[in-house]
């Protein structure tokens, strides 16, 4: 991961950072379409920073264990930024 297609130099991880606020929920669908607007990406690897990215999906911290997730995916499948102080904590 951490190849740069942005159109402005960007890596897909930079653009996932920038484009979703501190208290935003988006869909799985919204944040791929902003994500895939910002840039050049094939769509497989759009998908695996968003479950590289993401906190509570166990097999993903296996998978990619150099990636640092900051992201929270909600029981209702919608994303946010993780903050530990208000979600549950990862249990493996």
């Amino acid at each position: 991961m951490g190849v740069r297609k942005g159109h402005r130099g960007e890596s897909c991880r930079e653009v996932m950072t920038e484009i979703i606020g501190k208290r935003e929920i988006i869909s799985c669908s919204d944040f791929y379409e902003r994500i895939k607007a910002r840039g050049n990406w094939r769509d497989d690897t759009i998908w695996q920073h968003l479950m590289a990215m993401t906190v509570n999906l166990v097999p993903a911290t296996h998978r990619w264990p150099q990636c640092k997730p900051f992201l929270f995916q909600r029981p209702d499948g919608r994303y946010e930024r993780h903050d530990p102080e208000r979600q549950p904590r990862v249990v493996e």
